[in-house]
């Protein structure tokens, strides 16, 4: 089972996430809850979960600067954002840290599971040691990639089968 800390300031949305979402039935236990960055830096150490979903924009500390300083103190945990805002520089800097996946909100019935799908499968497929399989903070996945075509789609108003995105590289 993996363990989950859902840190998302509007109280909610925190409660629809962690109530409706079948975490069971996806292999899943909810172990933690937090309300902005700071709480959700405490929760995340004191339980240390395999999986971290996590608004982008709260008071006192973002999602993306949490994630930085996780990742700075060597915590490897799968990270989903979820936003309800689009803009690319959100979804670049959530990819730099190795985030697994970026949804915006408000996402469909089924997303988040799916999504969580996807990674107990690489969790599963990997060695042993799952947290040496995550991406590297930078790596980019395919589904990673899907999300930035859908963050510019969206920001642009185009189609998104338009955009094929072939490097993250800053020039």
């Amino acid at each position: 089972m993996l363990k989950v800390v859902v840190v998302e300031d509007e109280e909610l949305v925190r409660k629809g996430i962690v109530l409706t979402v079948d975490w069971a039935g996806a292999g899943c236990a909810v172990v933690g809850e937090a309300a902005n960055g700071e709480e959700g830096l405490e929760v995340i150490r004191r339980y240390r979960p395999d999986l971290i979903v996590t608004d982008i924009r709260m008071p006192k500390l973002d999602g993306i600067e949490m994630l930085r300083r996780l990742r700075e103190e060597g915590n490897r945990a799968h990270v989903v954002f979820l936003t309800a805002y689009s803009d690319f520089s959100y979804a670049q800097s959530a990819l730099k840290l190795g985030a697994a996946d970026y949804l915006l909100k408000p996402f469909h019935d089924g997303e988040l599971e799916e999504t969580i799908a996807r990674i107990r499968s690489r969790a599963q497929t990997a060695a042993p040691a799952a947290p040496a399989a995550m991406p590297a903070p930078g790596a980019v996945t395919p589904a990673m990639m899907a999300a930035v075509a859908a963050a510019i789609a969206e920001d642009m108003g185009t189609d998104v089968s338009a955009i094929r995105i072939v490097s993250m590289k800053k020039v």
